[in-house]
């Protein structure tokens, strides 16, 4: 991928550089601060990074056959129907929609999945006021996380949005179930009336935005409860840019994301552009032309060509990733508006290149998507019945102390480069070792944009989470690091049979055998006790009234 400025900092291939170019690396890395501040130190050293990770794609839930299986165990054996919305939360859990089976579907942090909302292949409208997973829901689509950490849902099919709070209990939170319309402005929202509401997002300060799709406008619910409209006039079309977000003309506004300057961005399905409504309410078309088709890339998003692109959502950085649905492929606009094709093979449906890098993947419809706080980006793949995952794949997978995990990691430069060196640094660093390099052997030439194959293997040799540099140094002496980490497991503590026996009483309750072997005398009731210094215990014989004495049993 192409080096991009962003006003004093750069980004290359999803690192964020500003004074170090592994600031980015510490975002990525979070608790490791200690480790980031030795790879600032590292960096600083070198003139410019030339390799970088790329994405690599994988699956995270569903095994490809279209059905609703396997909630308690890991999500990638399950079954899954079309999931269309994912959500992540602070907890590291996924959160994906299946309209189809009418219900919300988690998976938590270990990958085991769950129903997290609704009953599944049933739907209606029940259960505000209590337990999300005795609910019915009809057709829910958009899920997302609002502020405080609860769910919103666009339960579609009800004309409402719904949210489910960190108790797991459900309410309703804008409009009037089985009723459609486009009323109840300056009222509650629960007494407005919505018309295919897909999705909802919160701003920090717990406003709601609801994306009211048929009705051609974006709603908000403020923290009153009450309804405006937000922007559109309720009449489909393409006009306004520039100007107040409320007088504009929309066309199936779709999936919600803010930045961190209070800026929303949203998908208008209709017209096939990426639009964006600024912190003063001016609206402004950030990606598409609004015509039908896939070009663009490597130049600015406003000139590119989408085909229904759906859920936008970004990284913090500045930069935006764009489900193209019925292009197959999912778009990436920079801090500096251009955009590239990250994942997807344009035009081309298909399901492929699980653990192989994103560009060289296959996607089937991609719909809704969503980043963790490890900047993993979540992908809806529906019609393959999968939800797929792209990361950089630094991590390598949690093993036991003692024992071995492997898996392939992924570079490649902006420019043509010859890396004559590749080593784990520290050399200390035991835990973290290479294998044979393939498609950039040493001393050969790597062009520009073509990744390059970096087994790793880990090792731990003491639990909890270790880190490594894996630093390259090409003919020019330009030093590359590239942050390596994985957590060791502790090895299961064993239990050896320990024999019993006893030590006072001979079973039948009494007070005698003073001054004999404790084995023979008669106790009644004992209770408590400890040892001394000598090793002689002291119990208290209950029902006798004493405290009684075994001498010296050490």
């Amino acid at each position: 991928m192409p080096v991009y400025s962003m006003r004093s900092a750069s980004f290359v291939s999803g690192y964020w550089f500003a004074g170090s170019r592994s600031s980015r690396l510490c975002h990525l890395l979070g608790r490791a601060f200690l480790v980031c501040l030795a790879f600032i130190a590292l960096s600083l050293t070198a003139s410019s990074q030339t390799l970088a990770p790329v994405w690599v794609l994988s699956t995270v839930a569903g095994n490809g056959t279209n059905a609703d299986t396997g909630n308690g165990g890991l999500a990638t054996m399950a079954e899954i129907a079309k999931g269309y919305q994912v959500a992540t939360d602070k907890a590291g859990n996924v959160y994906f929609s299946e309209p189809t089976s009418d219900i919300i579907r988690k998976i938590d942090a270990n990958g085991v999945i769950s129903i997290f909302a609704g009953t599944q292949a049933k739907s209606g409208y029940a259960g505000d006021g209590g337990l999300a997973t005795a609910a019915l829901l009809n057709a829910p689509y958009g899920v997302t996380i609002d502020s405080n950490g609860n769910l919103l849902i666009g339960d579609e099919g009800n004309s409402v949005i719904r949210r489910v709070d960190q108790k797991g209990m459900i309410t309703t939170v804008a409009g009037t179930a089985g009723k459609v319309g486009y009323t109840g402005d300056g009222g509650l929202a629960i007494n407005a009336e919505l018309h295919t509401p897909y999705s909802a997002i919160s701003d920090r300060s717990g406003n709601i935005y609801v994306g009211d799709y048929a009705n051609n406008v974006i709603r908000k619910v403020d923290l009153s409860g009450n309804i405006t409209t937000f922007a559109g006039t309720g009449v489909a079309g393409y006009s306004g840019d520039g100007g107040p977000a409320n007088k504009a003309t929309l066309a199936g506004p779709y999936g919600f994301w803010f930045d961190t300057a209070g800026n929303m961005y949203f998908a208008e399905y209709t017209n096939s552009v990426i639009r964006m409504i600024d912190t003063s309410g001016n609206i402004h078309t950030f990606a598409g032309t609004g015509q039908l088709g896939s070009g663009g890339d490597g130049g600015p998003a406003t000139s590119a060509t989408f085909h229904f692109p759906h859920s936008p959502t970004g990284d913090g950085l500045g930069n935006l990733y764009i489900p193209d649905e019925n292009n197959m492929t999912v778009r990436w606009v920079n801090a500096s508006g251009t955009i590239s094709t990250v994942a997807g093979a344009p035009t081309v449906a298909g399901f492929a290149g699980d653990g192989d890098p994103a560009t060289t993947g296959k996607f089937d419809y991609p719909y809704g998507s969503a980043i963790d706080s490890s900047n993993n980006l979540y992908i809806a793949d529906p019609s393959n019945f999968r939800i797929r995952r792209m990361s950089l794949n630094t991590v390598l997978p949690a093993t036991a102390v003692g024992s071995s995990s492997s898996q392939n990691l992924f570079v490649e430069s902006s420019s043509t480069v010859t890396p004559n060196k590749a080593t784990v640094t520290p050399a200390a660093s035991t835990e973290f070792t290479l294998g044979i390099l393939s498609g950039c052997a040493l001393g050969a030439q790597l062009s520009a944009n073509t990744p390059c194959t970096v087994p790793a293997t880990f090792k731990p040799t003491v639990p909890g989470l270790q880190t490594a540099q894996l630093t390259f140094a090409d003919t020019n002496n330009v030093v590359s690091v590239i942050g390596l980490s994985g957590v060791g497991i502790a090895p299961e503590t064993t239990f050896s049979v320990a024999a019993i026996s006893t030590l006072a009483g001979n079973g039948t309750a009494g007070s005698t055998g003073a001054g004999g072997l404790a084995t023979s005398a008669q106790v009644n009731a004992p209770r408590g006790g400890f040892i001394d210094s000598g090793g002689n215990i002291y119990f208290a014989d209950g029902a006798n009234n004493i405290v009684r004495r075994i001498d010296g049993v050490s």
